[in-house]
């Protein structure tokens, strides 16, 4: 995750990069500010929810907003082969 929120192409690149002393210190700050995909959805919730409570009578919560991600379908080689199938122009 680190590596995505310094744009690096992958952890390999941010580790010849960073020294162990700044990466340390990135995952202290880390615990006192998180950030990331999961704190922007929150705070996106958040925003939803007070929003939604201003204009409705029913009292939501925060939950009520939050993205709920379930286990990826797996898929056999025909299905994938459809797809690729519709995405390509004849």
């Amino acid at each position: 995750m680190l590596a995505l929120q310094f744009n690096c192409p992958s952890v390999e690149a941010l580790q010849e990069s960073m020294s162990y002393r700044d990466f340390v210190g990135w995952q202290m700050y880390y615990n006192i500010e998180p950030f990331g995909a999961k704190r922007d959805d929150l705070r996106a919730a958040i925003i939803a929810r007070t929003m939604a409570n201003l204009w409705s009578k029913k009292q939501y919560k925060i939950d009520d907003f939050m993205p709920k991600f379930g286990k990826p379908k797996q898929m056999g080689w025909k299905q994938m082969k459809n797809i690729l199938k519709g995405m390509v122009k004849k």
